[in-house]
């Protein structure tokens, strides 16, 4: 490695081939190292992945995470980063990393706190007790880096941070390979359809609306629906299928990645994301780069940047019925199935190319640190 480079450190999801846990940090991590940033930098990583889901006991993550800071303190003083980027989840997620941003700023290195999904947000919400609670550990971070608009207007209206001090960097799932198989897409009135979940199968992520929805489309609609993930509630996703008239028309995949996502964008027309909440998805864009239709729900991010019924459907979080209507309207309108598609993937073509975000990235990073 060349002496030149900067050197970056990145607190992120950064799994062994032995851990089956998955999730967007772990694939934007993973893009991201297969990137040209990781030729524009010296990278140090560390890994921040939960070892389980649902995640373990209090006690064991608060071991883990004393370990993982341990670590940090460590990494920070004998590599002598540049910078410091900190991916952030969840409420525990954040403590951790918000602690490593406030040590970080004591060593004087700049940190970009990197925020996914938005139930942060929505949790801040709630009361004064809370919302001070996360502005104190994002604080911890000199820049906040965001996917869109919300997070944008949360960090400079609600915590506080300078507008000069925040950057928007745009989702960079719309990988080269996944964006060749979406200019190849062929669109035929008469192929089967073919609907994919893809991503924790959770409650929250609002599989059980999707299996209802779908149950009660087969009674007049042929298709097959393809779930691909894993979670706390699959055995009781699994009984509701096998009991049900989607029985023998769905199909669970478990995690898929590489070759195995590739080929089932491929064979797949329909991706259907009925979350509660989210920020921007990696499956909503990775699946609109493929040329897929989609369905999401109108949360976080996602309102603010794509149009109903031009680049995507876009449904009510926690309703049913407005996600039955949403796939069925793409089941009796293949014309505008297909022009979602084609408009979805020139969208995110132009918008979340893997090398217009990372460039992107890459320059906040470097005006940041010369």
């Amino acid at each position: 490695m060349s002496e030149s480079l900067k050197r970056v450190l990145i607190v992120g999801a950064f799994p062994n081939k032995e851990n089956k846990i998955f999730g967007g940090i772990a694939t934007s991590c993973k893009i991201l190292l297969n990137s040209s940033f990781s030729k524009e930098f010296e990278l140090i990583l560390l890994d921040s992945t939960q070892i389980s889901n649902p995640p373990p006991k209090f006690i064991i993550r608060a071991y883990l995470a004393f370990l993982r800071i341990s670590k940090f303190i460590y990494l920070s003083i004998i590599k002598k980063p540049n910078a410091i980027i900190l991916f952030v989840a969840l409420e525990a997620s954040l403590v951790e990393k918000g602690t490593m941003g406030w040590i970080s700023q004591l060593l004087r290195i700049p940190v970009f706190i990197f925020p996914r999904g938005t139930r942060l947000i929505e949790n801040a919400k709630k009361s004064t007790f809370n919302k001070n609670i996360i502005k104190f550990f994002f604080k911890g971070g000199n820049y906040f880096l965001c996917q869109g608009p919300t997070w944008e207007k949360f960090a400079r209206a609600e915590i506080g941070f300078n507008v000069n001090n925040i950057k928007i960097i745009p989702n960079w799932t719309a990988t080269n390979k996944l964006l060749k198989i979406g200019e190849s897409k062929n669109y035929n009135i008469n192929e089967p359809i073919n609907l994919l979940f893809l991503g924790w199968v959770e409650k929250e992520k609002g599989v059980f609306e999707l299996i209802n929805s779908c149950i009660d489309l087969s009674a007049n609609y042929k298709f097959n629906l393809y779930i691909a993930g894993k979670g706390s509630v699959e055995d009781e996703v699994k009984e509701l299928v096998f009991n049900s008239s989607l029985k023998n028309s769905t199909f669970f995949l478990d995690w898929i990645y590489g070759e195995d996502l590739e080929n089932i964008f491929k064979k797949c027309n329909i991706l259907v994301l009925p979350s509660w909440t989210e920020g921007l998805p990696n499956a909503m864009i990775e699946a609109m780069s493929s040329g897929l239709a989609v369905v999401v729900s109108k949360v976080g991010n996602i309102p603010d940047l794509f149009i109903h019924e031009t680049q995507a459907i876009l449904i009510e979080p926690k309703n049913k019925n407005s996600l039955l209507k949403g796939i069925e309207t793409l089941f009796l309108n293949f014309e505008l199935r297909k022009n979602i598609s084609i408009s979805g993937y020139n969208y995110v073509k132009n918008n979340y190319s893997e090398n217009k975000s990372i460039k992107i990235f890459t320059e906040t990073i470097n005006n940041a640190i010369e």
